[in-house]
């Protein structure tokens, strides 16, 4: 979070909320706390990838799952933002955190440039830092959230003269 402050701490316009940067820190706190633990679909027709599976069949799709395993994702329970640039960790299908396809959410879009912007603006005008001795868990109750509160310092950035 410091590096991400320190690049949007001088910034001057909300165009730095499209900064690459900002992009793929999103995407990564997404694949690591995802807004839902996961979609459901039901198979149209019989399949078999390795597994025979009846049509009809409700299949559960955890994104929270996925998004932790080491088949998919090099050291997964680690906050890597650059995982998203060097693209050595984007299996299709292993990455969901706004579900996929016909069904995916028609607010995804807006919903990752007012998470920007937000940002942005938070970091230009506050500093936050973390209240050690946290344990942060999370509860699913139709979206993730924290099991419990999450407590921070908060204090105004001082502008530079």
């Amino acid at each position: 979070m410091k590096t991400l402050q320190n690049r949007v701490h001088d910034a001057v316009t909300v165009k730095s909320c499209n900064s690459h940067f900002c992009r793929q820190v999103f995407k990564e706190t997404l694949r690591l706390c995802p807004p839902v633990i996961g979609t459901a679909r039901t198979t149209p027709e019989e399949l078999c990838a390795g597994h025979r599976i009846p049509a009809g069949t409700m299949v559960l799709l955890p994104a929270f799952v996925m998004s932790r395993q080491e088949q998919f994702f090099k050291d997964p329970l680690t906050f890597d933002p650059e995982r998203f640039q060097r693209n050595e960790d984007s299996p299709l299908y292993a990455y969901f955190p706004f579900s996929m396809g016909a069904r995916s959410c028609i607010g995804q879009q807006f919903a990752l440039i007012e998470a920007r912007v937000v940002l942005v603006k938070l970091f230009q005008k506050l500093h936050l830092k973390w209240v050690p001795g946290q344990k942060l868990g999370m509860l699913d109750r139709l979206t993730v959230r924290p099991s419990s509160q999450c407590l921070h310092y908060i204090t105004e950035r001082v502008k530079s003269a």
